[in-house]
């Protein structure tokens, strides 16, 4: 049986280039006109869920270049990522931490604003 370490990625790491990014966003710096174009795009979609993993995955590659972006899973495969551990750990808080609600899933919504209300939880945005 071959067994193949995948990546682990610095959650520290993560979080660290998450804020640097939304500091970028947040400033007065002129982004490239391709990064606009493509954000826009993006946001028109019908599902949050690719707004969310698309974001889990640039965050993961710039965390850690080695990362194969196509290997979601932990398996044996030599770049994979634990994507569901990298949104659930790091990009979901961040998210509720910069009030960034939208980017966040349906589901994983739902389950912070019961988590946050304490109880059942009304989102009049979720569509999932």
């Amino acid at each position: 049986m071959l067994v193949t370490m995948t990546i682990r990625l610095d959650y520290a790491s993560a979080k660290n280039r998450f804020s640097d990014a939304l500091e970028l966003a947040k400033s007065n710096e002129e982004l490239p006109v391709e990064w606009l174009e493509s954000t826009r795009k993006i946001s028109e979609s019908p599902s949050r869920t690719f707004i969310a993993m698309l974001g889990t995955e640039l965050l993961a590659k710039a965390t850690d270049p080695r990362v194969d972006t196509f290997a979601l899973k932990v398996r044996a495969f030599p770049n994979a990522y634990s994507a569901r551990a990298l949104g659930k750990d790091v990009v979901v808080p961040a998210c509720v931490e910069a009030w960034a609600f939208h980017l966040i899933s349906g589901l994983e919504r739902r389950r912070l604003l019961d988590r946050i209300c304490g109880s059942e939880s009304s989102d009049p945005q979720h569509r999932e």
